[in-house]
Formats: C-alpha cells, structure tokens, sequence
C-alpha cells in the first residue's frame, strides 16, 4: 500500500468574515511500540480554503510506503494564527 487515502473538514468560523491562516498537525504513531513515525509539522490548508466558507475540506493521500506492517494512529489537530487549536483526532488503521 503506497497511499493511504485520507479525508476530513476543519471549521473555522472567522474564514466567513475575513481572511486568516488555518494549519493542520499530523502525526502517526506505531500503536505496538508507541514509537512517532510520522510528524508533518504545522502544515498550511491554504489550498483547501473556499473564500466565504468557513469549512475547510481537507483531502490528499498519505504515504505509506515506508511504513512496516503493523497497527497505526493517525492524529489530526488543526490551528489557527490566534493560536486556538482543535481537539486531536485520532484514527486507527493497519498495514497488511
């Protein structure tokens, strides 16, 4: 498996009445040895955004292709440039 397809939308409500930055923090953990594999870092959803809407739909394939079967978590929080921050969600998922 060399992608893992992913999907989900990020609210943020000051996208209706102005402009603003909006990031998303991805990490995947190896759930078998709670070792991090993966920390994209703050990443700008810059090419998601639809002026007016404050729903940010989010959609790219992670790569999988360096990780060893196995049972993973993938963790998503989004942010923005005031500094408040989404809950983190998380989602499990195996590679065969």
């Amino acid at each position: 498996m060399g992608q893992l397809p992913l999907y989900f939308e990020i609210y943020e409500p000051l996208l209706e009445q102005q402009a603003t930055e909006v990031f998303m923090h991805l990490r995947v953990t190896n759930l078998k040895t709670g070792s991090l594999v993966l920390d994209s870092g703050l990443m700008s959803t810059a090419d998601w955004i639809m002026s007016g809407s404050p729903v940010i739909p989010v959609g790219f394939g992670l790569g999988t292709q360096n990780l060893d079967k196995g049972d993973y978590q993938l963790e998503i929080q989004a942010s923005d440039v005031a500094g408040r921050e989404s809950a983190r969600r998380h989602v499990n998922f195996t590679i065969d």
